[in-house]
């Protein structure tokens, strides 16, 4: 029986591991030259692959290529007469589900009247891609800087990672996709100064990490200001009635590097841990409540230089009578919530009824 004859595949390492197969399993693509056709002309490829015995992906064990079973392609047929002119579309194929990094073995044969021929010696590929995307990104405010850091993923696409990419951009440029780069070379700098930012600016934040095909994509933005917190308020003062405590303090010493924008109230019963804090709530939204100086109720008498915030009260979350209570203030301003103030302690309550 006479059958084409076997020639060498010739795999083209430029088609390896698009990012674009990644998601459903890494990629290999590999091309083959056309045999002899010993008088007869070829109709039809079968190519297959398994895993290479010497892959440091694979945990085989004795046998050829470790025991790993060959796993073979559909037919691939192919129009008549075969020409030079349709390589590319008609001797190759695309094997998906790989493992990246891991190496593999390919081999082709193909088919004529009589039947098909031997396959090829086989040539190794390793799927490769881009890394998976930073896994997390965190962010601390400075002096017209900001600290940023960030873990990386476990995939690092069969290459190892060689460097990463941080990002910034301001709002308006996030949305306009006009970011700035720092690229930080090394897989152990993890973290990175960003200097030269305005306080109290708004800068959406990203992480890219590389490998020898390239970066991965963008890890998810999150936003920060660059600047310091303010101090905690002082002098804080606090006045009872019935089911309700009303505070007045004086504003931070030290402010930070922007002014205040408002001030947060929590409370507590005292003894409670502190994760127990309540916000003072606005009622419509149920968010915290912020009390801005124009929403603030006057200063008490005889107290110049306090200010005065809209009381704890009876509603819900009603103060109970007789018990006390822990409240502390905080500034905020654009860069973030500055520190909360020592604690004050009162107890809601009314004047004894007359003795009879």
């Amino acid at each position: 029986m006479i059958v084409p004859g076997s020639t060498p595949v010739r795999l083209l390492t430029s088609q390896l591991g698009t990012k674009a197969d990644f998601t459903t399993g890494a990629k290999i693509t590999f091309f083959w030259n056309k045999p002899a056709s010993n008088g007869y002309t070829v109709l039809a490829y079968k190519a297959r692959y398994r895993i290479s015995s010497g892959s440091s992906g694979s945990s085989g064990s004795s046998g050829s290529s470790g025991g790993f079973a060959w796993i073979e392609s559909p037919e691939i047929n192919v129009p008549t007469p075969e020409t030079t002119i349709n390589t590319l579309q008609y001797r190759n194929y695309a094997f998906t589900g790989l493992i990246n990094g891991t190496d593999y073995e390919f081999e082709v044969s193909a088919k004529n009247l009589l039947g098909w021929s031997d396959f090829s010696e086989p040539i190794i590929g390793t799927p490769r891609t881009v890394p998976n995307p930073v896994s997390s990104v965190i962010s601390r405010s400075l002096d017209t800087a900001l600290y940023v850091a960030w873990s990386d993923d476990v995939s690092d696409g069969g290459y190892p990672i060689i460097g990463y990419r941080v990002q910034y951009a301001t709002s308006a440029n996030a949305t306009a996709n006009i970011w700035s780069s720092v690229d930080i070379s090394g897989i152990y700098n993890m973290s990175v100064v960003i200097p030269n930012l305005f306080n109290g600016q708004a800068y959406a934040l990203r992480v890219l990490q590389q490998n020898n095909i390239g970066y991965s994509s963008p890890s998810q933005v999150i936003t920060k200001n660059p600047g310091t917190v303010s101090a905690p308020p002082i002098g804080l003062l606090l006045l009872v009635g019935p089911h309700r405590i009303t505070a007045y303090w004086q504003p931070p010493i030290d402010v930070g590097t922007n002014p205040v924008d408002y001030y947060y109230m929590q409370y507590k019963t005292t003894g409670a841990s502190d994760d127990t804090y309540i916000f003072l709530k606005d009622t419509p939204t149920g968010q915290p409540k912020q009390l801005t100086e124009i929403s603030l109720k006057p200063n008490p008498p005889d107290y110049d230089g306090y200010i005065a915030t809209a009381e704890i009260a009876s509603g819900a979350g009603a103060l109970v009578n007789g018990v006390q209570y822990s409240v502390r203030i905080a500034a905020v301003t654009r860069v973030g919530i500055g520190a909360f103030c020592v604690p004050g302690i009162a107890t809601p309550g009314t004047v004894p009824s007359q003795i009879e």
